[in-house]
């Protein structure tokens, strides 16, 4: 699935759709893991692979989750 992110980078759900932390981010789920990247000047950028059931917003985010969610 991530190859296929050279013809089609908005295949992703955008972050923001689960977390209420202004990011530019988006994700896509590739079996047990998540790979999170951004669109940049025409390429896709992935900036990581995590497995899907680590808290990945804590990962990503640290405390903002909490501060953003309240």
């Amino acid at each position: 699935r991530i190859a296929k992110l050279k013809n089609f980078p908005h295949m992703g759900a955008p972050l923001q759709a689960v977390v209420a932390v202004p990011n530019d981010y988006r994700y896509l789920v590739c079996g047990n893991y998540l790979a999170f990247y951004r669109c940049e000047d025409g390429q896709v950028l992935i900036n990581r692979i995590l497995y899907g059931r680590r808290n990945y917003l804590k990962i990503l985010f640290g405390d903002l989750t909490d501060e953003h969610e309240q």
